[in-house]
């Protein structure tokens, strides 16, 4: 599904986008659960708009 959406909007690599962002959002929920979770939506949306546009 991620993969479709990722393709619809155009990315160059629809499968190893959405494979990265799937692990970004592992790695928020573990982090969040981990350590200080206040700014890791933050920072995953950063991170996810960053790699949707390269």
């Amino acid at each position: 599904m991620l993969r479709d959406v990722v393709g619809d909007a155009g990315h160059p690599g629809p499968d190893r986008a959405a494979r990265t962002l799937m692990v970004l959002r592992d790695g928020a929920m573990l982090s969040g659960c981990l350590d200080d979770h206040r700014d890791i939506g933050d920072t995953l949306r950063e991170t996810a708009e960053n790699l949707l546009n390269a």
